[in-house]
Order: structure tokens, then C-alpha cells, then sequence
């Protein structure tokens, strides 16, 4: 007998991954004194000893689990484009595919090459924690635009089964999540160049109205962790229509013991 897992509880699971990784650094940053406590950048958190090596086994988990909860939904859509009854073409499946690896790439490269912003560290490691960040989040914004179309296309296939229709109300919800998302990625970049153009300090982990630039630098780490909130409460809304849907275990077979039993 195969086992079947519940996949809704992915997006539950992976929301609370996420939320506790990121209370997790920054209590221990926080407590250890290695940034300041007044909205420090979610890299920041994690820049450190030891905060840097819980930072990057947990977001490495986490990454795993938001390629699971894409892969998921892939696999799900293409269900659906089978019936034909969604209001959909295969590409936008794909591209959703596609886009999702490059978000969990995204956010293995912000895991492995930590952001390192003391004096000695290097343009390369920033450089690619940076990159990470953008293809996470930038690249978050698109594909979060993409399946709210999703979940348009396919609301028809499930008129039938309303216990796992996304209402209107969730689908309306999402395109507000996606607004809002897109302000607070432009709103993190936008404050963090201003910042950066009127820092005049020499510890960016430590940055105090005295260096410059402080007002714009705190609204910008603001807007990042209330953007990372925002991509939690989307991966949530998921929940409901993951339950459309089931996973049955892989199976395992011995050819000896299945020979013998045969004969």
C-alpha cells in the first residue's frame, strides 16, 4: 500500500519554516550584539557567527521547501489543463516552472554566500548574495503575478468541487498581496540606494543617524521584512486548492522477492 501525504500542509509548513528562521537570527544576532535591533536587514541577521551558519542551514531548508510547494503547483495546473476545462495555456504553466527554480536558486545563493558588509569583506560574496536576492524577490514578483493569472485560468475546473475552489475573494486578495509586494521590493531598493549614497559611517551593521542616510536605510529594511511577510501570507493562500490534489509515496520493489512471489 502507498502512502499518501497531505500536500496542503506544505504551504503551512513552509510559512512557519520561513517565519522562524528569520525570528531565530535575528534573536540571536539581537541577543549577541552583532546588529542593531531597530530593523536591521534580514541579511544582516545572518552575516555573523554563529547566527550566519543557523542562517544558512535553515533558509537552505527553506529553499528546498518553496521548490517542493512550485513543483506542486506545476504538477497540479497540469491536472488541470487536462480536463480542458481551464481558461489557461500550457505556457503559462511553464514559465511558472521555470520562474520557481529560479526563485529557490535565488534564495540558495542569499543562503550560501552570506552578506559579509564588514570592511574586510568581498565584492564577490556580497555581490552574489545580492544577485540571489534579486532573482528571490525580483523574480518572486513576477512569478506571484503569474499564478494569481493562474488561479483565474483554473477556477473553472473546480466549479464542481467547491471545497477546493479558490474564491473570489482569496483571488482578489492575491492581487492585492502583489501590489503590495511590488512596493515593498521597490521601496527596499529604492531606500537602500538612497542610503548608501548618503552613508559617510564605516560600519553598515552599526549604522546610526550619525552616519547619514539613516531614515532611508531603516525604511528600506522595513519594507524587506515586511515584503519576505507578504510572500508568506501568498505561499498560505495555497492552502485550500493543495488539497485538490494528491502525492502517493514512491514505491520500492524488489525484482528477486517479486519473481518468487509469482512463482
Amino acid at each position: 500500500m502507498r502512502m499518501k501525504f497531505k500536500l496542503f500542509y506544505w504551504p503551512i509548513l513552509t510559512s512557519i519554516w520561513i517565519t522562524l528562521t528569520f525570528m531565530t537570527t535575528y534573536v540571536i544576532s539581537v541577543c549577541l550584539k552583532l546588529v542593531n535591533p531597530l530593523f536591521p536587514y534580514i541579511s544582516e541577521t545572518g552575516a555573523y557567527h554563529p547566527a550566519s551558519s543557523v542562517f544558512g542551514i535553515l533558509i537552505n531548508l527553506g529553499a528546498l521547501f518553496v521548490g517542493i510547494i512550485f513543483y506542486i503547483r506545476y504538477r497540479q495546473v497540469d491536472i488541470a489543463l487536462k480536463t480542458g476545462k481551464a481558461n489557461l495555456t500550457e505556457k503559462w504553466n511553464t514559465a511558472g516552472f521555470w520562474l520557481g527554480n529560479v526563485i529557490a536558486f535565488g534564495i540558495c545563493l542569499v543562503a550560501n554566500f552570506q552578506s559579509d558588509i564588514s570592511p574586510n569583506g568581498t565584492l564577490f560574496v556580497l555581490g552574489t548574495h545580492l544577485t540571489g536576492a534579486v532573482l528571490a524577490f525580483g523574480i518572486g514578483a513576477v512569478y506571484m503575478i503569474l499564478q494569481t493569472r493562474i488561479a483565474f485560468g483554473i477556477r473553472p475546473v473546480y466549479e464542481d468541487f467547491p471545497e477546493y475552489q479558490t474564491g473570489m475573494g482569496i483571488l482578489y486578495f492575491r492581487i492585492f498581496l502583489t501590489i503590495l509586494f511590488f512596493v515593498f521590493f521597490l521601496g527596499t531598493a529604492i531606500g537602500a540606494g538612497i542610503a548608501e549614497g548618503y552613508f559617510v559611517g564605516t560600519d553598515y551593521t552599526w549604522w546610526t543617524s550619525a552616519d547619514g542616510g539613516y531614515v532611508a536605510r531603516v525604511v528600506s529594511a522595513f519594507f524587506e521584512w515586511f515584503m519576505v511577510l507578504d510572500f508568506i501570507v501568498y505561499i498560505l493562500t495555497m492552502e485550500k486548492e493543495f488539497k485538490a490534489v494528491t502525492f502517493e509515496g514512491i514505491r520500492f520493489t524488489d525484482k528477486c522477492t517479486y519473481k518468487n512471489t509469482l512463482e
